[in-house]
């Protein structure tokens, strides 16, 4: 554990200034990181590894009481490596139908960090969405939060509240974002395999249409480990 911990503290500069490079110029960062070699395999493994540490920790004041935040970890590491490993066959199948070339282990360095981000950003709204509306409407936060844990209807008082209008509106942005984001890198995926605009575009429409499969499924393992 004490060798883990010091691997992780040490790799922290290099952690952030990937997610610099990663938020700032997707395409650029993945293409120029070499996803085939083995380095680049492991470092976006510990990426990840990092990203949902930072995600159980980030969420862990609006997490169950009751619940134990090893088992957090790991049920949401269970949950990422069961997605990188689906969507990076996914992926690879998709590319390889329109002519792709690129190795697995490429689209396992290249989905890592993107799941990680994705991690990232989905911790980053749930935050800022939970304290918008603890703040400006603590009353119904509470009332909500309740009814939500007991299985109980939401008040009526909701459907009337401007500050969950807005909060919801949080949530969207956060998804608009990650989405607009997450199609800034496809473009890696494009340059390692040498593909052209349209077959890119074809293997991203084969992309979306393999990644269903794999989201119920992903999502099915998640609600069996405790809805993460």
């Amino acid at each position: 554990m004490k060798e883990l911990i010091e691997k992780v503290v040490a790799f922290v500069p290099e952690y952030l200034l990937s997610l610099g490079g990663l938020l700032a110029r997707p395409k650029t960062f993945l293409a120029n990181k070499v996803p085939d070699s083995e380095a680049a395999y492991r470092d976006s493994l510990l990426f990840l590894a990092v990203s949902v540490c930072i995600f159980v920790v980030a969420l862990a004041p609006i997490s169950p009481a009751k619940s134990d935040p090893w088992q957090r970890v790991g049920a949401v590491a269970v949950v990422e490596a069961l997605t990188v490993s689906l969507m990076a066959g996914a992926l690879r199948l998709a590319w390889r139908i329109v002519g792709g070339k690129a190795r697995i282990r490429t689209f396992f360095t290249i989905y890592s960090y993107i799941a990680a981000v994705a991690l990232l950003v989905m911790a980053l709204t749930l935050l800022v969405a939970e304290g918008t509306f603890k703040v400006f409407d603590p009353a119904l936060y509470l009332a909500v939060r309740e009814a939500v844990a007991t299985g109980k209807p939401v008040p009526k008082e909701a459907a009337q509240s401007r500050v969950l209008y807005a909060t919801l509106g949080i949530y969207a942005a956060g998804f608009v974002g990650l989405s607009v984001w997450s199609l800034s890198s496809w473009g890696a995926f494009r340059q390692i395999n040498n593909a052209s605009r349209a077959r890119s575009v074809c293997a991203l429409y084969l992309a979306g249409l393999l990644s269903c499969p794999v989201a119920l499924t992903v999502f099915l393992v998640g609600r069996a480990l405790g809805g993460q």
